[in-house]
């Protein structure tokens, strides 16, 4: 039979674990606790990546042109902040982000003549 082993049951799980910190850091170790209110970083969460830094809302329609200007440069930015310079703007904010940003890009070549 390959069952949990009815030994390890209650405390006995706790007291192994003990034991083998015990043994491997030594009767030393203090074992180290979190800031208050700190979470643990995007890179040593499971499976994930550092993500890329947000990208600063542009204060005027100068900076929004130099962001669309660049290669991706108004993907970095969140839907909501898109949906903020259409309504500013009076372009649609609703639908897909990718058609946000294909929006603000018309509307600023428009203004260029």
């Amino acid at each position: 039979a390959t069952g949990p082993d009815p030994n390890l049951g209650g405390h006995a799980a706790a007291d192994a674990v003990e034991r083998f910190k015990l043994a491997v850091y030594g009767e030393d170790y203090v074992e180290p606790t979190p800031a208050a209110g700190t979470k643990r970083g995007a890179s040593s969460a499971a499976g994930g990546a550092p993500k890329a830094p947000k990208v600063g809302l542009p204060s005027d329609i100068a900076g929004w042109k130099a962001l669309a200007s660049v290669d991706n440069g108004l993907d970095g930015l969140t839907g909501a902040q898109l949906g903020q310079f259409c309504a500013e703007n009076g372009l649609k904010k609703s639908g897909p982000k990718k058609d946000q940003v294909e929006r603000i890009c018309e509307y600023l070549k428009s203004l260029d003549g």
